[in-house]
């Protein structure tokens, strides 16, 4: 029965083998009109029929979409650093005191020169007492920057440093994991747990090359390249940008021949075919041989199949191509119109869809090639003919169906019956009609 939609599990569904909108809309409450009405793509696209063919995986509408909700972006703001202010004190300007130079002439005998005052010696403050002509005794600076003054800007300036460095190497980091998220998201991996894994490994300082490395191993990477393991064991690596191409390259050439939607939209399948290593150039050779084989194909096989499923030429092709992928896309189809097909070839009663699926199920019919069925309806048809004139003869009626089951169903009872006839015509005309026993046998030793 169909299952929940990962990312619209409260309004849509995903189907599964043997699903019908019909199966769906009964199992969600809902009338096959609202369920058709909820899906108008299902009605309008031809190929599905409108709604009466559905493929393994199609969404399925089982209530109208909820209204998105926008979430505004969250914006990750780096840590900011406050650093003090300096306080600069203006460095001191001292006008230098003004030198008087004593006038020439005659001393005045008082030991001091004239117009001076008492005798200051050239060259010396007064009042100061220090070298170096700066007042109260500082050498350089009169009320300027201490040591302390300096080692305090120096601090300062270290620590704005350094947080300019912390907040560049987280930009930086911000940078790569938004970088990586978006490349991936851009491939199709757009998955929460997966972005997460991303930023943790960023942001805790592991490299952008090793965080590649690990993703490998990360259950949405291996869902969107699931070849990319099986070449990595082999030493045959490629970029995530050469396997998309390679996807593309093969989904172009797929379509072309109008393969069933189901075949060549599907990753793993694929995915199958790059781990093999398959050029494009292959798959393409291989789907024009198989659109050749099926073009080829028994006429009446080729019209049942149209009968009963209105399957075309691709969906006959997909078939050729792989069978193991194309059966499960065409479900009992295929072998059901086999038996049809080949059975009408043979002179059988024209089987209905009901019959000749209720037959491809059974092992003894399923397990068969079509080269196979064709050999056993061969060996089926030559029994019915001497059974039929035997039975006649006995006044008994023989079906077709009673050598259906004799060659390809193996029962016993069916194979005793014409034993029997056979035995009770040798013994009518045993040894004077010129007819020996084994004139009497069929292909399949009966």
């Amino acid at each position: 029965m169909a299952v929940p939609d990962k990312k619209n599990p409260d309004t849509a569904v995903r189907v599964e083998k043997g699903d019908t909108l019909y199966d769906i809309a009964k199992a969600n409450g809902l009338t096959l009109k609202e369920i058709r009405d909820l899906n108008p793509t299902l009605m309008n696209n031809p190929k599905y029929d409108k709604g009466n063919m559905i493929f393994s995986n199609t969404k399925v509408n089982i209530a109208p979409p909820a209204p998105k909700v926008v979430t505004p972006p969250t914006t990750t703001t780096p840590p900011t650093t406050t650093t003090p202010p300096t306080t600069t004190t203006p460095p001191t300007t001292t006008t230098p005191p003004t030198t008087t130079t004593p006038p020439t002439g005659t001393p005045d005998g008082s030991g001091a020169n004239t117009g001076v005052g008492p005798g200051t010696p050239p060259g010396q403050v007064s009042g100061g007492g220090a070298t170096g002509g700066m007042p109260g005794g500082a050498t350089g600076f009169s009320g300027g920057f201490t040591q302390a003054d300096i080692d305090k800007a120096f601090a300062a300036g270290s620590a704005k440093a350094t947080t300019t460095e912390a907040d560049n190497k987280f930009a930086v980091k911000v940078a790569a994991k938004d970088k990586l998220i978006a490349l991936f998201k851009s491939q199709g991996i757009d998955d929460e747990a997966f972005a997460t894994f991303i930023s943790n490994n960023i942001m805790n300082d592991v490299s952008e090359a090793q965080t590649l490395i690990e993703l490998y191993d990360q259950p949405a990477y291996k869902l969107r390249f699931p070849g990319m393991a099986k070449l990595r064991t082999k030493n045959r690596t490629i970029t995530e940008a050469e396997y998309i191409g390679l996807e593309n390259q093969m989904v172009q050439t797929l379509k072309f021949f109008d393969l069933p939607a189901g075949f060549y939209d599907d990753r793993a399948t694929l995915g199958k075919i790059i781990e093999n290593e398959v050029s494009p150039k292959e798959v393409q050779d291989r789907a024009q041989m198989a659109q050749d084989l099926a073009r080829a194909a028994d006429p009446n096989v080729r019209n049942a199949l149209m009968d009963f499923y209105k399957v075309g030429e691709g969906a006959i092709t997909a078939y050729f191509l792989n069978a193991d992928k194309a059966l499960p896309l065409l479900q009992k189809s295929a072998k059901a119109a086999e038996i049809a097909g080949i059975g009408k070839t043979y002179g059988f009663a024209d089987f209905g869809m009901a019959e000749a699926e209720q037959l491809g199920v059974q092992d003894a019919y399923a397990k068969l090639s079509s080269s196979d069925l064709t050999k056993a309806f061969g060996q089926a048809s030559q029994l019915a003919a001497t059974q039929s004139r035997l039975a006649y003869l006995d006044k008994e009626t023989y079906s077709d169906r009673e050598a259906l089951e004799a060659i390809l169903e193996s029962d016993q009872q069916a194979i005793l019956a014409s034993t029997k006839r056979a035995k009770r015509e040798q013994a009518r005309f045993g040894g004077s009609s010129g007819l020996s026993a084994g004139s009497l046998r069929t292909s399949s030793n009966i």
